[in-house]
C-alpha cells in the first residue's frame, strides 16, 4: 500500500508543479446526446503524432456525444503516460461538433540526478531505472523504473531503502532523491563474559553507516563461528522515522568456552598413559584461545599454545606454540649394521616452536605465515639395528605460506559451503637447519545438504601433497589414521611418503540433539615417486559423533582391504 500512495503522491506532485489536469471544459460542452460528432482532433502535441494519442479512445466519429465515455476517453489518453494536462473542447463542425483533446506534453527528459545515493552509484540507478534521455518523459516508465530500483535495492540487502522526492524541472532535469536508511546504533545484550569489542569488531557495519541486511547476516555467521554463543537474535528498533535511522539490537546467548579433561588408558605396544588438558576459547572475554596438553607415563608429552585474534589494533592474528611430543613410527633409515637403508621401528622426539601472523585478505580469504623451529631425535626401538648418528639427530628452520577460503554456514557442523586451503612449506636452505625442502599441499572440502532429507548432509575431503628436497622422518606425509584413510594405522610404512593424495566421504545423519552417526568411505595412499591411482588404499566404514561438555567426541571404525581398526579422537575428522 505505502508503494502504491508513493506513487499515486508521485502523479499528484507532476500534476501539482506542471498544472496538469484531467478536464471536460464546462463552457463549451454540448448537451450529452444532443450532438453528433463529425470530426475528432488533437491540438498541443508536438513530437507525439496525433494517430497514436488517439489510438486508445472509445469515441468515433458519428458517435453521439457521451460524458461518460468521454471522461474515460480522457483516462486512456493520460494512461499512455506522455501528458501532464488534458482538456477536451467541442466546437461546431458541419452540423455537429469537432471534438478536441487539447493536450499539453510532458518535458522532454535531457537529464537524470540522484542525490542521498552512497551504496550504489548514478550510473546503475540510471541503468536499472531505463530511461532514455531525449525522450517525452513517460510517467508509466518512470513509475516502473522507481520499482525497478527499489526492488534493485531490496536485493542488495538495503532493506530500508525509499525514494523520499521526486521533481521535474522545466528544462528537463529529472532529480530523485533517495534514503537509503543508515544504522544508528549497535546495541548488545545479554553478554556477561564477552567484551561487547569482541562482537562489534566482527560486525563490517558501523553507526552511521548504510544498513545492509545481507551484510549482517554474514556478520552474525562470524560471530555465531566464534563459537562463544548458543544463540544471537537480531532486530531492528525505530530510532528516527523521519531520517530513516534504525538502532541495531543483538541479543547473544552465551555459551560454555572453556574445556578440562584428565584420564589414563593402557596401550599394549607403550603401557599407560595419563593425559591433562584445559582450554580456554575465550580468555578474558576477549576471543584469545590458550591450551594445554600434558600427556605423561611411559611416554611424555606436553604442548602449550595461545592465539589472539586481534593484534595492534587491527584483524592481524598472532599466535605461538611450544611443544615436546614423543610417538612411535617405523621408516627407512641407514644403520650401523647395514649400509643400506632398512625399514624399522623408532622412537621419534620432536621438540619446537613455532610462530603465526594471519590476516584476512577478502571476506571469506584468510592468509598467514609461520615460522617454525623443530628438532628430531630418532631411536631405534629394534635391538638388531642402531640408526646412523648422521640420522638419528636433525633440525628444521621453516616457514609456511597459506592462504584459505572459507564459506562454510556454521564452522562446528557445516551444512553447506567450503573450507579450501593452500600452502607451502619453505625449509632450509636460507632458513638454516639440516634439511632443505619445500612442501606443497592442497585441502578442499566440501559441505551440501541432502537432497532427499533436510536434516541430513554430506561432506566431501580431497587432500593432495607433492615435495621437493629430501624431506626427513618427520615431515613425511602420513595419511593412515583418525585424520586420513580410516582402517589404517598412521604408522603404516606403505601410507607414507613424499607425495600423497587422499579422499573422503562422509554421510552424517543427526539422531538426537547431541548425537549424530556418520557413514563413511575413504581412498589414498603415499608414494616416494609419484601418485598411481592404482595403488590407492581403500576404506569404509561407521562413526558416531557425541557433544559432551569437554567438546565433540568422535569414534570411528574403518575396515581396510586388509585390516581394520577403530578410531577415537575429538572434533569432526573434516
Amino acid at each position: 500500500m505505502r508503494r502504491q500512495v508513493k506513487y499515486l503522491v508521485l502523479i499528484i506532485i507532476l500534476t501539482m508543479i506542471l498544472g496538469s489536469s484531467l478536464s471536460l471544459a464546462a463552457d463549451d460542452s454540448p448537451l450529452e446526446g444532443s450532438n453528433l460528432i463529425t470530426a475528432i482532433e488533437v491540438e498541443g502535441n508536438e513530437k507525439l503524432a496525433e494517430e497514436d494519442i488517439l489510438a486508445p479512445i472509445e469515441t468515433e466519429v458519428g458517435d453521439r456525444v457521451s460524458s461518460q465515455r468521454l471522461q474515460e476517453d480522457l483516462q486512456s489518453i493520460f494512461d499512455l503516460g506522455y501528458f501532464f494536462n488534458l482538456e477536451i473542447h467541442f466546437e461546431p463542425y458541419q452540423d455537429g461538433v469537432k471534438l478536441i483533446f487539447e493536450v499539453v506534453e510532458n518535458p522532454t527528459l535531457d537529464e537524470i540526478k540522484f542525490k542521498g545515493n552512497e551504496a550504489l552509484d548514478d550510473d546503475l540507478l540510471a541503468e536499472k531505472l531505463s530511461l532514455e534521455a531525449g525522450q517525452i518523459l513517460n510517467n508509466n516508465h518512470l513509475d516502473q523504473g522507481l520499482r525497478n530500483v527499489e526492488s534493485y535495492y531490496q536485493e542488495q540487502g538495503y532493506i530500508l531503502m525509499r525514494i523520499d522526492d521526486i521533481y521535474m524541472e522545466e528544462d528537463g532535469v529529472l532529480e530523485i532523491e533517495i534514503n537509503e536508511g543508515r544504522l544508528n546504533e549497535i546495541k548488545i545484550q545479554g553478554n556477561e563474559k564477552t567484551k561487547d569489542f569482541v562482537i562489534e569488531r566482527n560486525l563490517s557495519q558501523e553507526s552511521g553507516d548504510v544498513f545492509n541486511a545481507q551484510q549482517l547476516q554474514s556478520d552474525l555467521r562470524d560471530i555465531f563461528n566464534l563459537g562463544f554463543f548458543e544463540d544471537i537474535i537480531p532486530h531492528l528498533e525505530e530510532a528516527d522515522r523521519l531520517e530513516n535511522e534504525v538502532d541495531l539490537v543483538l541479543e547473544v546467548e552465551e555459551g560454555k568456552t572453556g574445556t578440562f579433561g584428565i584420564g589414563a588408558g593402557y596401550n599394549s605396544g607403550i603401557g599407560w598413559l595419563g593425559h591433562f588438558e584445559i582450554q580456554e576459547d575465550n580468555l578474558r572475554g576477549r576471543a584469545q584461545r590458550i591450551k594445554f596438553r600434558w600427556e605423561f607415563g611411559e611416554q611424555n608429552t606436553y604442548e602449550l599454545s595461545f592465539h589472539e585474534p586481534w593484534v595492534f589494533g587491527t584483524d592481524t592474528s598472532f599466535g605461538f606454540s611450544i611443544y615436546d611430543k614423543t610417538r612411535e613410527g617405523s621408516g627407512d633409515f641407514g644403520v650401523e649394521e647395514d649400509d643400506d637403508e632398512q625399514n624399522i621401528e623408532y622412537e621419534e622426539h620432536r621438540r619446537g616452536g613455532s610462530i603465526t601472523l594471519g590476516r584476512p585478505l577478502t571476506n571469506t580469504i584468510d592468509g598467514s605465515l609461520r615460522y617454525q623451529y623443530e628438532s628430531f631425535e630418532y631411536e631405534s626401538l629394534e635391538s638388531d639395528y642402531r640408526i646412523l648418528d648422521e640420522e638419528s639427530e636433525s633440525t628444521v628452520r621453516s616457514l609456511t605460506f597459506s592462504g584459505t577460503r572459507d564459506t562454510r554456514d556454521n564452522i562446528f557442523e557445516p551444512r553447506s559451503g567450503t573450507n579450501n586451503r593452500v600452502s607451502v612449506k619453505y625449509a632450509g636452505q636460507l632458513l638454516g637447519g639440516d634439511n632443505d625442502f619445500t612442501k606443497y599441499q592442497v585441502d578442499l572440502r566440501k559441505y551440501t545438504a541432502d537432497f532427499l532429507s533436510d536434516s541430513n548432509s554430506w561432506a566431501f575431503r580431497s587432500r593432495f601433497g607433492l615435495s621437493d628436497g629430501d624431506l626427513p622422518q618427520g615431515e613425511r606425509y602420513r595419511i593412515g589414521g583418525a585424520e586420513g584413510v580410516r582402517g589404517y594405522e598412521r604408522t603404516e610404512r606403505d601410507l607414507t611418503g613424499d607425495s600423497m593424495m587422499a579422499l573422503s566421504a562422509e554421510y552424517r545423519i543427526p539422531v538426537a540433539d547431541n548425537f549424530t552417526g556418520v557413514l563413511f568411505a575413504d581412498a589414498g595412499n603415499a608414494w616416494d615417486s609419484s601418485f598411481s591411482s592404482s595403488d590407492l588404499k581403500k576404506s569404509a566404514g561407521l562413526g558416531v559423533r557425541v557433544h559432551t561438555p569437554i567438546g565433540q567426541l568422535r569414534l570411528d571404525y574403518g575396515w581396510g582391504e586388509d585390516e581394520s581398526r577403530p578410531h577415537f579422537s575429538l572434533g569432526q575428522a573434516f
